[in-house]
């Protein structure tokens, strides 16, 4: 736990923005004490450049395409996967809020993804992945929820709610499946070349299929900064630094047996359901039966 929190809160320092603050905080620190030095000036110009660079959306949009160059989508000639797997991503339960508004825009865009796909092939699994930290449910099962009020079988849901991050969804998804078995990857353009390296880490044969593109086909040339364009960039770095660190486990390991996956570490051990025994938040219910409790408490 204390090593997950530190990279967390390293990869979050190396954002923009953050980074921007600390290299003019420095800058401010150097200047109180000795007024008359150029280093302090320099740390202030450094960080200011790099939060008006980050915030072009020029920059912002070069770097989601160079990012997301070459992602597929789901390819309807594939034959039919062991497993249909949605990446979780952001969870803000609140009493009395739909799904789509316990879900970030991002799972909601996911989720909708793998029920479109879903449908293909009624009788492959869908597996929700994502935890919920210390908030009342988890990601994974306000996902599966959403794709059961959406048409999907509650018989077809596979639960992993305590996957922290990419690796942890993988390895949890590879501890409920056979070695060497086939996976759809179901998740944004931008954090699909991690997801596929840690699954085909894991052994599994993992194929994209990639949905919420970030860059739209044209640049935009506006030379005034933007949020929105800070927020892309923010994205892309912390895809890049996760991407590095899959990329160092991958060569890490790549003496290590092909298909046969890692076992779950403690945060995943007991994380899977098999089809069939799939359960939904408390106080969300399955079309067709009636509510169990207050209807949106997740």
């Amino acid at each position: 736990m204390i090593w997950f929190a530190l990279k967390k809160a390293i990869s979050s320092l190396l954002l923009p923005l953050p980074l921007a603050a600390l290299l003019m905080a420095i800058g401010v620190w150097q200047l109180r004490r000795e007024p008359t030095r150029r280093a302090g000036w320099r740390w202030l110009l450094a960080g200011a450049s790099l939060l008006w660079l980050a915030s072009l959306p020029l920059a912002s949009g070069l770097a989601a395409r160079w990012l997301e160059h070459g992602q597929r989508p789901f390819d309807p000639a594939l034959p039919a996967p062991d497993a249909i797997v949605v990446l979780g991503s952001g969870f803000r339960p609140f009493e009395g809020r739909p799904l789509t508004s316990v879900l970030d825009g991002a799972a909601v865009v996911r989720v909708a993804e793998a029920v479109r796909i879903a449908r293909r092939w009624p009788d492959v699994p869908l597996h929700c992945t994502g935890w919920g930290a210390d908030l009342p449910g988890s990601s994974a099962e306000a996902a599966c929820a959403l794709a059961v009020e959406l048409g999907i079988a509650p018989t077809r849901t596979v639960l992993h709610p305590e996957a922290r991050d990419t690796s942890e969804e993988a390895a949890a998804v590879a501890a409920a499946l056979p070695p060497g078995a086939r996976v759809l990857i179901v998740s944004h353009a931008s954090h699909m070349p991690r997801a596929m390296r840690w699954f085909e880490l894991q052994g599994l044969r993992a194929h994209p299929a990639a949905t919420g593109f970030i860059y739209s086909g044209r640049l935009n040339p506006w030379p005034l900064p933007s949020a929105t364009a800070l927020a892309t960039s923010s994205l892309v770095v912390h895809e890049v630094l996760g991407g590095l660190v899959a990329a160092l486990t991958h060569g890490s390991r790549q003496g290590a047996q092909p298909g046969h996956a890692s076992p779950p570490s403690p945060a995943n051990a007991g994380s899977r359901q098999a089809p069939g025994t799939a359960r939904l938040p408390a106080g969300l219910t399955a079309p067709g039966t009636s509510p169990s409790g207050p209807v949106g408490t997740r």
